[in-house]
């Protein structure tokens, strides 16, 4: 399940944004001052805060995940909110990757997502966004002619899922 606080798409905003700004280096603006530039009706101060510090937490848990050193190799090439957009039998298919790089060679597309995991097996919570990741993982093959590997990456603990690319993701 998702933050009782209705603010989970300004929280999930923040925090990819916050992932990307840390990971490439760049500087950071107050998580606070982040929230309240994505905040489209009055959100009171606590509740502000409140997300800034769930974010403060899961970028500590990002930058303590594995992820962090995978992507400082020479040759990770990251690329944060990367857009891909190709023709699928005829219908459009669009949509932006939240984070795209190399791994041993291979491509990765890795899903950041905020949903608390307690009592959820990571199998569970990963099924509703395989549609998702499979259509993002058909953009790369497309593009690359490889089939990439499909991740993501629960941000409420920094667990890793991986897809089994054996199985197809749609």
């Amino acid at each position: 399940s998702t933050h009782p606080d209705g603010l989970a798409s300004i929280r999930g905003t923040v925090a990819h944004r916050a992932i990307e700004l840390r990971a490439t280096g760049q500087p950071l603006p107050p998580l606070a001052s982040m929230v309240r530039a994505l905040r489209t009706t009055a959100i009171p101060d606590d509740a502000i805060e409140r997300v800034a510090a769930d974010v403060e937490e899961i970028l500590a848990r990002f930058e303590a995940s594995a992820l962090v050193a995978t992507l400082q190799l020479p040759g990770a090439d990251p690329r944060f909110e990367e857009p891909v957009a190709f023709d699928w039998d005829g219908l459009p298919m669009h949509g932006t990757i939240d984070l795209l790089y190399r791994s041993d060679g291979n491509w990765h597309v890795l899903d950041f997502k905020t949903d608390r995991i307690a009592g959820h097996s990571l199998a569970d919570l990963a099924r509703p966004y395989l549609p998702q990741l499979g259509v993002y993982g058909l953009a790369i093959e497309k593009a690359t002619g490889a089939r990439p590997a499909l991740e993501i990456m629960f941000l409420a603990t920094g667990a890793m899922h991986a897809l089994d690319p054996v199985a197809p993701a749609l």
